[in-house]
């Protein structure tokens, strides 16, 4: 006999990628996740099997959040020039009932052939009972044209 045991999920409302010369222009598209494509997945964001979409009181701003799990999230590629800033703004939230818990958002650097020009950069936020926002400054590295951010959790 096999059991399963389902880890928590994350809420995730909004995510901000800003240029921090201009920190009040989003440059992420659909950063709120409120357009959807014809399958119900926020659009512009590579999506994993398992990424829930919420609505009405389960947002902070807007219509929507979204709610991911361990190995289960999504994902968005940025073009990018070496020596810019941006500032990677968010809100997190565990469900109700639920255990404090952490979510994760992952910057890959790469290249303009999607080769690593630098580590991973992991950012984790404790997701309370109530909306936490999350603020991270990030350098963008030398021969790095392109980021990806990968959002995850808990852990």
């Amino acid at each position: 006999m096999m059991t399963l045991r389902c880890k928590p999920l994350l809420l995730l409302p909004l995510m901000l990628l800003c240029n921090a010369c201009a920190a009040d222009e989003a440059i992420l598209p659909n950063p709120g996740f409120e357009q959807l494509d014809t399958d119900g997945r926020p659009e512009g964001w590579q999506v994993d099997e398992g990424l829930q979409v919420l609505s009405g009181d389960d947002a902070y701003a807007g219509e929507r959040a979204v709610r991911v799990r361990y190995r289960s999230g999504l994902r968005q590629d940025l073009q990018t020039q070496p020596g810019e800033m941006y500032l990677l703004r968010g809100y997190t939230r565990r469900p109700p009932g639920e255990a404090p818990l952490s979510g994760r958002v992952l910057v890959r650097w790469l290249d303009d052939t999607g080769s690593k020009v630098s580590g991973n950069t992991d950012f984790r936020h404790t997701a309370g009972s109530t909306w936490t926002q999350f603020s991270h400054l990030i350098a963008i590295p030398e021969g790095c044209t392109r980021i990806q951010l990968v959002v995850d959790g808990p852990y």
